[in-house]
């Protein structure tokens, strides 16, 4: 909860977005609960252009995703 919790009051992420993983290395996966889609955000230039609407989600679904992960 407290992963999920930073995500929304600190990168001000729509709360429809859920993180994949920990944001490490200010680079992290989300995935769009109402869509389905998967977007792979990095501090800066990648967060401020997806807030923008200039950024849309690399993966129409996670499945599509999951094969992007792990390389199937």
């Amino acid at each position: 909860m407290l992963i999920l919790k930073s995500t929304h009051d600190v990168l001000k992420l729509p709360k429809e977005y859920l993180p994949l993983d920990h944001f490490e290395s200010e680079y992290g996966y989300f995935y769009n609960q109402k869509t389905g889609e998967v977007i792979g955000l990095g501090l800066g230039k990648e967060i401020h252009d997806f807030m923008a609407g200039v950024l849309k989600p690399q993966w129409a679904s996670f499945n599509d995703f999951l094969e992007f992960f792990f390389d199937i």
